[in-house]
């Protein structure tokens, strides 16, 4: 079985197999008995308007004293995005528009976990209460 390879340019208006060619897609194939022809058109760029949206959500992590928790894990509901509070337990973590109407989690260490539905705040502050079963 013998296999002729003919590259054709839409542009040139080429003529392969004594056919015109015309391709749909950026690389087609035709297979005509034993022969394949395979069709390079340029490039097509298709654009997007839609730029992936995120919404940024701050905030601060306490204890239930009203002191704040440095180290707390913050963390987007079934996702590995996540981030820890800074010293003053303030957190700051970007959430992708698929996740906007997800929940975040937090936890610390000796403390309950307490998960907070986003539903659009930007700004979200916790207050951790100790976990009586760990004493």
């Amino acid at each position: 079985m013998r296999i002729n390879l003919v590259l054709y340019d839409a542009a040139k208006k080429s003529r392969v197999l004594g056919r015109p060619l015309l391709a749909a897609a950026l690389f087609s194939s035709i297979i005509l008995s034993q022969n394949i022809a395979l069709a390079k058109e340029k490039p097509v760029f298709i654009l997007n308007n839609k730029s992936k949206q995120v919404i940024t959500i701050t905030g601060q992590v306490k204890d239930d004293q009203g002191q704040p928790l440095p180290g707390a894990s913050v963390l987007i509901e079934g996702t590995t995005t996540g981030t820890v509070t800074d010293p003053n337990g303030n957190y700051k973590i970007t959430v992708p528009d698929a996740n906007a109407s997800g929940s975040i989690s937090f936890s610390f260490i000796g403390f309950v976990k307490q998960t907070i539905a986003i539903n659009g705040q930007t700004v979200i502050n916790v207050n951790l209460k100790i976990d009586a079963t760990k004493t």
